[in-house]
């Protein structure tokens, strides 16, 4: 298991944390410290960096320092099982190798992770050498080996050590990290010789490289890069000859790396003159980080500073697209991008809004089927024509066709140039790499860590993913809606199968979905020697090339043995996408029905389909046990609902008989977050434990959750979901100023079990008589919320009067206490009362966004038309129904409508960005202006990119309103309570001053943690 991300420091950071706590102790004794240690504090599965902050956190606790020293050696390991070993499997004997096992105290906490038995060289940190020497002599030949001058090594002496600082670009670009370097003279009887050591990239790395190709072999990463200047050196020699024309700016970095022709090409002959930047550099990431209310993935943050510098430019506009998805491979449905490049748009225009003079050039661009030539792409570049201020119908025809052909002729040259690069390969007999990645990280020298330039000097030919050719016949993956994903998974497909090609996967730190692509890439690759590397763009390029040697070890070995890894069983992805049931099939099959928890409303899910014959059950509250299950099998990348419902199914078929079949309900999605892709990780997961046979996967489309069962069902188990939000709102509101503790809970759990006894035992009614229900008793359920709506009025405390906060977020962490580390009774417990956004809120949002589909006339046939329309009618009856049942005796403000919650966000973010984060902004803003709520709480996986959205945006409307916030990024472990304090004497502050009738000018404090 190689490290991904970093060159981990493992010994020195136990030191260096250790000493903090301990100044005056060695290693050893702190070892000793660890073993003495009565127990460990659970620092988390941080890496090294992360876990200092952790650490300190920890300290001002109070809690024991031998036992936060003992949790130091614990944490190191659970971070290289959970993070960097991944999934793979361990052994029953762990040999532990490397300095760091000096420490008795890691070699202990291996034990105690694992549950194995370890051992421990007598001198583990002389293995790498050994295992170098005996490779040397395996491979050496002897007959030409020369004999080693030890003489001259025992009589040579140091003369000078000195420690300078290195003013060099060359490795990191400008201005330089200004690495420390260790430079030794050393006096030989041949003379003087300086040796170099230390620095983040390979510039004073001075040993040569026999294996380095030529200058003459092909390099389709400089050829690629050739062709997009000289196609901006023609467009900008045309300019210079036709009259003046208004400048653009538009960078060919992150979303146009690929489109960049098509766009250049198109606004050129709009009339523009361009302003395009060279490649982006460190200086650039460095100030996007600097500039950026949020710490996003470093290409979004190398995005943000060159667009800072485009604007100094002083340019007439700025191309600031909204591309929501790139062209398509095959016939697949969707092609998206991620959230965070969708909504930079967005983000940036408000992150920039203090520079008035610039004009923002920000068109909604969709890539529909056909790709350039289908009918929603033209109309995107018409919009984005008469945005600019062009309305002339021909000469916007005229651009089009021009770029069109740009781009086309741009797109054909790819394959050639990676053909051409297999050609020299094979005639020279050296490996092919295929560079997996987005294209803005693979061609950008930063993010990609240099890995193009370190393959050539090590002897392999870098082929980028789009340059590669992929035979027709290769798969697309339906339910893989990333279109970067797609073009990866395919070559992957196409590199598996062709003996002598090799890749490597070069992801960022943060990347959301290449925390799901990268599983899947490496079960296509599955036993064909594979790298990742992952970066965030400020390391150097030293660390990268140690991986780069250790995979490329594993190539030649592949090669030197007649490729073995050809003859090894190959993973069918495509075929596992295949493997999914439907609701109906479930109940045909008599499986047992799993709903992940998702509150409790998964209860009452399971009770209304138990009403209609199927074995429906809920997953009960996740636990530690369910969530250390799940990291197991996970790398630990991925956002927390997905770790969390693959531990409790595999927790719950743990208990169960082997003769129980089990069907569980995880739906696709068609992007762009990542839980759509939850369905396809939960099945590899499943066939490699090899537990397919057993349980398979429910794979509703999001479009329709109901799809396969009658609509009488779908109407009643519609309506038991509003319910079950009515009842959760109604304790939330009393429960803070309940007459008598636990009064309000009993009314809940008495209600909510009378509503699962009866929606099990009442099978749905025809289509005819649902109709009727849902202007009637609504199944059953009106009357029973009726009841409980009265026996909670008659609890509430007259007159008392509590701060409420919105809790908001991702939906399955704000609706799992477990998830969400029980953040709801911590609020309470300090006295304010929480109003939850329920998960009627997605399913009004989906319908509303349906809505949108018919209005643009998407559905084919009149019988799709009517069926959305009068679904979306009984459903918008059903809820407002439901909620009067309860808001008129609770005294309830207006209803807040999905609709509302868009439009309270489009100042901060358009609906055109589809998914959570306009709901997470945009409901909170709409109640805190009607003065519904004091404050927002929003929740989220770590990582999660809709929530990172939200909370960039949340600081403009923090701006903007005086709305306090806070951002919970969690992960399993505890949230930090000191965070709540702050916000909550905040917004208790805030409410106080505003009842005094005082004014507050300064900005409420507010923020992330």
């Amino acid at each position: 298991a190689m490290n991904e991300a970093c060159s981990a420091g493992t010994g020195s950071f136990i030191e260096e944390q250790g000493l903090r706590l301990f100044p005056d102790m060695d290693i050893a004794e702190l070892s000793e410290v660890a073993l003495a240690a009565r127990s460990g504090v659970s620092l988390g599965q941080h890496c090294s960096v992360f876990m200092a902050e952790v650490i300190e956190q920890a300290k001002a606790a109070g809690e024991p320092l031998e036992a936060l020293v003992a949790g130091i050696y614990d944490s190191v390991i659970q971070n290289y099982m959970n993070r960097v070993k991944g999934p793979r499997d361990i052994g029953k004997k762990i040999f532990c190798q490397g300095m760091p096992f000096s420490s008795m105290a890691l070699a202990a906490a291996v034990s105690r992770q694992t549950g194995r038995e370890v051992v421990v060289p007598p001198a583990p940190g002389l293995m790498g050498a050994l295992g170098i020497a005996l490779l040397a002599r395996r491979h050496g030949k002897a007959e030409v080996l020369t004999n080693l001058p030890l003489r001259s090594c025992l009589d040579a002496k140091v003369e000078g050590r000195e420690e300078f600082v290195c003013t060099s670009t060359k490795g990191c670009s400008a201005p330089g990290n200004r690495c420390r370097i260790d430079r030794m003279r050393v006096r030989f009887p041949d003379g003087v010789r300086p040796f170099f050591w230390g620095g983040a990239c390979s510039l004073y790395d001075r040993s040569p490289s026999r294996r380095a190709l030529p200058a003459s072999a092909p390099d389709p990463f400089v050829q690629r890069a050739a062709e997009l200047e000289a196609l901006v050196r023609r467009l900008d020699g045309a300019a210079a000859t036709a009259v003046t024309r208004p400048t653009l700016a538009i960078t060919h970095e992150f979303l146009l790396q690929g489109l960049f022709p098509f766009f250049a090409t198109y606004f050129h002959e709009l009339g523009f003159k361009l302003q395009v930047p060279g490649d982006a550099d460190a200086g650039q990431l460095r100030r996007g980080i600097s500039q950026s209310n949020v710490p996003m993935c470093a290409p979004m943050q190398m995005y943000t500073g060159q667009i800072g510098t485009m604007i100094d430019g002083a340019p007439d506009f700025v191309f600031l697209p909204m591309l929501r998805d790139v062209p398509r491979v095959g016939q697949e449905e969707h092609s998206t991008v991620c959230p965070v490049a969708q909504a930079s748009a967005d983000l940036l225009k408000r992150l920039y809004c203090d520079r008035p003079k610039v004009r923002f050039l920000q068109p909604v661009i969709d890539m529909g089927p056909g790709n350039l030539d289908s009918d929603l792409f033209r109309r995107s570049c018409e919009a984005a024509a008469q945005e600019a201020g062009i309305t002339d119908p021909r000469l916007v025809e005229r651009a089009f066709s021009a770029a069109r052909a740009t781009q086309l002729e741009f797109d054909a040259s790819l394959p050639q140039l990676g053909r051409d690069a297999i050609e020299w390969a094979r005639e020279h007999d050296r490996p092919v790499v295929v560079v997996l990645g987005r294209t803005y990280t693979i061609f950008n020298h930063v993010l990609n860590s240099n890995v193009p330039r370190l393959l050539r000097d090590l002897g392999a030919v870098a082929v980028p993913v789009d340059c590669y050719p992929v035979a027709g016949d290769v798969p697309v993956f339906e339910t893989v809606y990333w279109g970067y994903g797609q073009t990866n998974l395919r070559a992957a497909h196409e590199v598996r199968r062709n003996t002598g090609h090799y890749a490597v996967f070069c992801s960022n730190y943060s990347c959301g979905p290449d925390s799901f692509s990268l599983h899947f890439t490496s079960t296509i690759l599955q036993g064909k020697p594979h790298a990742i590397i992952e970066t965030d763009g400020h390391a150097g390029d030293a660390g990268t090339r140690t991986r780069l040697e250790a995979f490329l070890y594993c190539v030649s070995q592949d090669r030197q043995t007649g490729h073995p890894s050809q003859e090894r069983p190959r993973e069918q992805l495509r075929l596992l996408e295949l493997d999914s049931l439907t609701l109906a099939d479930t109940r045909r099959r008599g499986d047992i029905l799993l709903f992940p928890r998702m509150g409790e409303n998964a209860e009452l899910a399971a009770a209304s389909l138990r009403g209609d014959g199927f074995q429906a059950e809920a997953l009960p509250m996740p636990t530690r046990h369910d969530l250390r299950l799940g990291r197991k099998y996970t790398s630990g990348k991925e956002c927390l609902p997905a770790v969390v419902t693959l531990g409790s199914l595999l927790a719950r078929l743990q208990e169960a008989r082997h003769e129980d079949r089990f069907a569980f309900f995880m739906p696709t999605a068609s992007g762009p977050c990542r839980f759509g892709m939850y369905n396809l990780l939960h099945k590899t997961v499943l066939k490699r434990l090899g537990l397919l046979d057993r349980v398979k996967l429910v794979s509703q489309p999001d479009s329709d959750y109901f799809a396969g069962v009658s609509k009488g069902l779908a109407l009643k188990t519609f309506a038991a979901f509003v319910a079950g939000d009515m009842l959760t709102e109604a304790l939330l509101y009393t429960r803070p100023v309940e007459v008598r503790p636990g009064a309000a809970q009993e009314i809940f759990d008495r209600t909510q079990l009378e509503l699962i006894r009866h929606l099990e035992g009442t099978p749905a009614p025809s289509l005819g008589n649902s109709l009727m229900e849902t202007m009637g008793g609504l199944f059953g359920v009106r009357g029973i919320c009726q009841k409980a709506a009265a026996e909670f009025a008659r609890i509430i405390t007259p007159d008392k009067q509590v701060p409420t906060v919105a809790v908001v977020g991702e939906i399955y962490v704000r609706l799992d206490p477990f998830s969400n580390d029980f953040v709801i009774d911590k609020l309470e417990k300090r006295g304010l009362r929480a109003r939850l956004a329920p998960l009627g809120e997605w399913l009004e949002y989906t319908d509303l966004s349906n809505e949108a589909e018919i209005r643009k006339g998407r559905f084919s046939t009149p019988d799709a038309f009517w069926a959305r329309a009068v679904s979306t009618f009984l459903q918008k009856s059903i809820t407002a129904r439901l909620y009067r049942v309860f808001a008129e005796p609770l005294g309830w403000p207006q209803r807040t409508t999905a609709a509302e919650s868009l439009q309270a966000s489009a100042p901060y973010l358009r609906a055109d960005l589809l998914g959570e984060a306009v709901l997470t902004l945009g409901g909170p803003v709409h109640e805190y202006r009607h003065g519904v709520i004091d404050g927002v709480v929003s929740v989220g996986p770590l990582e999660c990119m809709p929530n990172k959205i939200s909370e960039a945006q949340f600081f403009h409307a923090q701006r903007d309103l005086g709305l306090p916030f806070v951002v919970l990024q969690l992960n399993g472990e505890p949230l930090d309570e000191k965070t709540l304090d702050h916000f909550v004497y905040e917004v208790r502050r805030r409410r106080d001053t505003a009842s005094a009738g005082t004014s507050l000018s300064e900005p409420s404090w507010a923020g992330p943690f």
